[in-house]
């Protein structure tokens, strides 16, 4: 007889003799038993002995295990499966066989363990069942179900929405009816607890409701607002002990409470004052609950309806036959990184022997979602909180729509590609490569989904030893959504696909190419940084081998520099149509983001009378040496000024607000005004940017 047969033989044995032990259990197992054995059909012998293994241990844990009632089998089989579900989301570099198996053996081994835990508590805590304990144990659990299951993902979700490209729908559901079966399943074991037992399950309940609601109310101020923002663990460990003995203390002040009210005569037998600790739980519930409902209520964008207008990328490596105006928008493309990588890495930089290096270029905002919308329409309006109404006002005021249509009256296809949006709603008129995806071609993997939402609620409620397991560089839901035709961005897919190809139409072709840059990547500036400097090479050698170069107009720049240094200037090299040179060019003219537009209108030859009045100077036509004032908007959490009275802010959003600094010079001008002044403007916005 084979090993395999064996298994099946030795599995089937184990799963009658079960039956037989456990005539009045019902069997609960038996598809997990049967993954196994399907699992078993193949010439590896280690999950032959895995599957033989589990025969063996299942088999003898059943023969102690044969009176417990059936609701805690139910619970054992939904812990079994809900973590052995979770596992997967960790299993990296694994066979199809093992990705399946190993989600199933952890469930197993969680099922076991959960039965065991249940056969202990059956000999030493339980008692018969005590309906009256119903509603208590529902108080004790319902408020902490609520505060992680429920709360947490829906208030990030809400405070991160434009962040997000799924609906609140798309997971809610599964949220509330997760919320209420644990809560009826954990009530019903309360209830058949020993009633000291009961109590001091019910306190440890309130206590670590206590925890998570103070950890994410008052002790993470330690981390960045933003959730796309790198946080080092490393600088945080210090920290760690801290917030741990806080969480000991919170979890023992209900246990403090209910002992101080047992020493006291007058009430120590009040019903009210032994409960009190349910009545801090369900205070909290109350308050989330009432909080979630104006949230529902007050949300701006739709909880079930999509907005689905994207960027498409049918065309994002085709170029014209004709004329071209090309721009790199080079994610957190700072000045300093690439002057660093110019000086050891001389030789990438001979693709930019034919621009012009402006070492004194300036960015508007600190903030993609804000600073590619300002300098594509080329704007100085400030905005006034709501920033969806900044967008609409900056994307038709006049100077941007003589900008586009200026373009499209030249015959120029305005295609822009990138990620600086969630929704590209507003840009539709102006550029030609946006579209509308319809609800079916978006793809959720709700699994997944679920997994990576509870791991980004995780990182608000958890310890804080215990966030970086959590961060949200690693965990980001949108990962579990697919939409079709969406811009490459990340910057080795880019390098992957870039082939470019002349289109059919006699169309001049106005591009935009967004990539990530140096963004998001701790420790991997420089790397990334150089693979840029790749694609740029790449891009300009395909032209030159097309004969499209030479007559091309480039502009290789950053949406902003480094975040957290007060002199963060983005790159700018820009090469006008039939531009040669020996190497590249320098000038320290005081240009901005603002000057955008006209430079792109000047280059591409479709000025016009009138047009400074209308788009301003162009990059061209500002001195070396100008006394210019220029406006640039930092992030409030990376200050440098002095101290700023908060108070006088309308809508009190410090972590919402930016800083405008008015300086004249270079950018050390900046840096020098933001370490020793407060701000000159700040502006409060409706979202994180």
């Amino acid at each position: 007889m084979s090993l395999f047969e064996e298994a099946v033989k030795f599995a089937l044995n184990a799963h009658s003799g079960m039956q037989r032990k456990t005539e009045n259990t019902p069997y609960i197992l038996h598809p997990l038993e049967a993954a196994v054995i399907v699992a078993a059909m193949t010439d590896d012998e280690e999950v032959l002995a895995a599957a033989v293994l589990f025969g063996i241990v299942r088999f003898g844990v059943y023969k102690a295990l044969v009176n417990d009632p059936p609701v805690f089998h139910v619970i054992s089989l939904l812990v079994g499966l809900y973590i052995g579900d979770y596992f997967s989301s960790f299993v990296k570099d694994a066979t199809p066989l093992q990705e399946k198996l190993a989600p199933v053996s952890v469930g197993v081994l969680m099922f076991f363990l959960t039965e065991a835990l249940f056969a202990f508590l059956l000999r030493f805590a339980m008692d018969a069942p005590h309906a009256g304990n119903f509603l208590k144990a529902v108080a004790a659990v319902l408020p902490l179900l609520f505060t992680v299951v429920i709360y947490v993902p829906s208030e990030t979700y809400f405070n991160n929405q434009k962040e997000f490209i799924f609906i609140y729908a798309d997971f809610a559901p599964y949220m509330f009816i997760k919320t209420i079966v644990f809560t009826l399943l954990a009530a019903c074991v309360m209830c058949c607890l020993r009633e000291k037992v009961f109590r001091a399950v019910s306190l440890l309940a309130a206590g670590l409701t206590l925890c998570v609601y103070c950890q994410y109310i008052f002790l993470n101020s330690v981390l960045p607002n933003s959730l796309d923002e790198l946080i080092d663990w490393n600088s945080m460990q210090d920290k760690y002990a801290a917030n741990g003995l806080i969480w000991c203390g919170l979890l023992l002040v209900p246990f403090i409470v209910a002992f101080a009210v047992s020493r006291i005569k007058p009430i120590k037998d009040n019903s009210a004052a032994r409960n009190i600790h349910l009545g801090l739980t369900c205070f909290i519930g109350g308050i989330q609950l009432i909080t979630l409902t104006v949230m529902i209520l007050n949300v701006q964008v739709s909880l079930i309806n999509r907005n689905n207008c994207i960027l498409s990328n049918r065309e994002q490596f085709v170029v014209s036959g004709k004329k071209n105006v090309i721009t790199f928008i080079i994610d957190n493309s700072d000045r300093t990184i690439f002057d660093e990588v110019k000086a050891q890495y001389p030789e990438k930089f001979d693709c930019l022997k034919d621009f012009t290096y402006y070492d004194n270029a300036a960015m508007m905002y600190d903030s993609t979602q804000m600073s590619i919308p300002q300098m594509l329409s080329g704007t100085s309006e400030l905005p006034d909180y709501k920033m969806d109404e900044w967008l609409e006002k900056t994307w038709s005021a006049e100077p941007c729509e003589a900008f586009y249509s200026r373009l499209h009256e030249n015959n120029y296809k305005v295609n822009v590609f990138g990620e600086f949006c969630l929704s590209y709603d507003v840009f539709k008129d102006k550029f030609d490569n946006c579209r509308v995806v319809d609800d079916d071609e978006i793809k959720i993997n709700k699994r997944d989904l679920i997994h990576r939402i509870n791991s980004l609620a995780a990182m608000r409620f958890m310890p804080l030893g215990l966030k970086s397991n959590f961060d949200y560089g690693f965990i980001s839901p949108n990962a579990a959504v697919t939409i079709p035709e969406t811009c490459i961005f990340e910057n080795g897919k880019f390098m992957e696909s870039l082939k470019l190809t002349k289109s059919d139409s006699d169309s001049n072709y106005f591009i935009v190419q967004h990539i990530m840059g140096t963004h998001l990547y701790a420790g991997k500036t420089m790397p990334n940084a150089l693979l840029c400097m790749d694609i740029l090479e790449s891009y300009f050698s395909q032209l030159k081998e097309m004969g499209l170069y030479d007559d091309a107009v480039i502009i290789v720049t950053g949406d902003h520099g480094w975040h957290n240094k007060e002199e963060n200037f983005p790159i700018c090299y820009i090469k006008t149509a039939g531009a040669q040179g020996d190497g590249t060019a320098k000038s320290s003219a005081p240009i901005s983001h603002t000057d955008y537009p006209a430079t792109c209108i000047q280059a591409a030859g479709l000025s016009r009378e009138g047009d400074k009045e209308l788009f301003g100077r162009s990059a061209f036509e500002i001195g070396e040496d100008e006394e210019r004032q220029r406006l640039v908007f930092q992030r409030a959490h990376y200050t440098y000024s002095a101290d700023f009275d908060w108070n006088s802010l309308e809508h009190g959003n410090r972590d919402r607000s930016m800083l405008g600094y008015y300086f004249t010079g270079g950018s050390e001008k900046l840096a020098e005004h933001e370490k020793n002044d407060p701000p000159d403007i700040v502006i409060e916005l409706d979202r994180t940017i």
